[in-house]
């Protein structure tokens, strides 16, 4: 039982930023943690031990304030730079895979979908897109609105998001439709 006085001790604690850390993911199974920080750093930790698996300097050490991986924990995405990129990494090698360029604006959350297919995204001004990966595309673009992505349904199917407006919605992925 835990009191209003008593102090939530962690059981683990994972040292390496030099910086705040504000993001973080981790595998399916809890097996990888990666975190960003505040200065543009990943690092990717096995979370059964606390080892520090690999070290990642990002995005022209700008803030990395979105993580997420793939369904197989091989690769992981990160948004943050004020360049509107998304950069995928080979979490074994440390290596950018591929980096898509959002040309709408500065992307602050980033998300795996659809067999890690496609991504989920929302940038500063609100606006949420759907990319195929490996078009570097978006093939949807929500107009008009100040968007959050909330989440992903288990299926990666649907996305549920807020609005400014006080509203909350789903967007089916595969029938492309409100």
């Amino acid at each position: 039982k835990v009191g209003k006085n008593d102090k939530l001790l962690p059981f683990q604690t994972f040292k390496g930023h030099k910086q705040k850390v504000i993001s973080y993911a981790k595998t399916a199974g809890n097996r990888i943690l990666a975190s960003g920080s505040a200065y543009g750093e990943i690092l990717i930790w096995e979370m059964k031990t606390g080892k520090l698996i690999k070290k990642v300097q990002h995005h022209d050490k700008e803030p990395i304030v979105s993580l997420d991986f793939s369904k197989n924990g091989k690769i992981l995405i990160s948004s943050g730079s004020f360049k509107n990129n998304l950069i995928l990494w080979d979490v074994i090698s440390g290596k950018p895979i591929k980096t898509i360029k959002d040309k709408l604006g500065w992307v602050l959350e980033a998300k795996y979908i659809y067999d890690d297919k496609f991504l989920a995204t929302y940038n500063k001004d609100g606006v949420a897109s759907i990319w195929d990966i490996e078009q570097e595309k978006a093939v949807y673009t929500t107009q008009d609105r100040y968007l959050d992505i909330i989440d992903i349904d288990v299926q990666n199917t649907k996305l549920a998001f807020s609005t400014r407006y006080g509203e909350v919605g789903v967007y089916d992925i595969v029938q492309k439709k409100e």
